[in-house]
């Protein structure tokens, strides 16, 4: 047991083929530890196993290893009429602001990990927003004024999912 989470292990001498790459709904996980030996490996059960709703395959690099690179987030540019936390959090999910200031009255909004109830907190290139119910962005670029009545143009970048979302 990891935390409340049970994994299971398998693991695959040197030498022997890999197995077939996981189903579509699969997350992978890679794990690079040179203190993460077969004993613990074996006694963490990490191969195949489920992580919430998600099916996860954890394979085991060795140390000195370079790690594959994650992909390159979503960019979805919108604009809003000042870089409030409603208006943002309403422009990325779709919503109306009063619907996206109710969210975050409720608790559901994060601003860099940490909860905000405040609906005009101002937010800032680089900040994480997430919405639980919703996802998380973070906000790469804020390009300033448009040519349209002084509103804002804002870059944000969503993580890369290729799995579909549960409906």
């Amino acid at each position: 047991r990891v935390g409340r989470w049970t994994v299971n292990v398998e693991l695959v001498p040197a030498g022997e083929d890999l197995p077939a790459p996981p189903p579509p709904r699969v997350k992978t996980v890679t794990v690079a530890s040179p203190r993460l030996d077969a004993v613990i490996a074996a006694a963490f059960n990490l191969s195949r196993s489920r992580v919430g709703r998600w099916t996860v395959n954890v394979e085991l690099v060795p140390a000195g290893e370079d790690l594959p690179a994650p992909p390159p987030p979503r960019v979805k540019t919108v604009t809003v009429a000042s870089p409030r936390l409603d208006a943002v959090i309403a422009a990325a999910f779709n919503l109306s602001r009063s619907r996206a200031a109710e969210f975050i009255r409720q608790g559901r909004v994060s601003l860099n990990w940490r909860p905000e109830t405040g609906p005009d907190a101002q937010v800032k290139t680089g900040d994480t927003l997430s919405c639980r119910g919703q996802g998380r962005f973070m906000l790469l670029e804020n390009s300033g004024p448009t040519h349209r009545r002084g509103r804002q143009r804002l870059h944000l970048g969503f993580p890369a999912d290729p799995a579909p979302k549960n409906s």
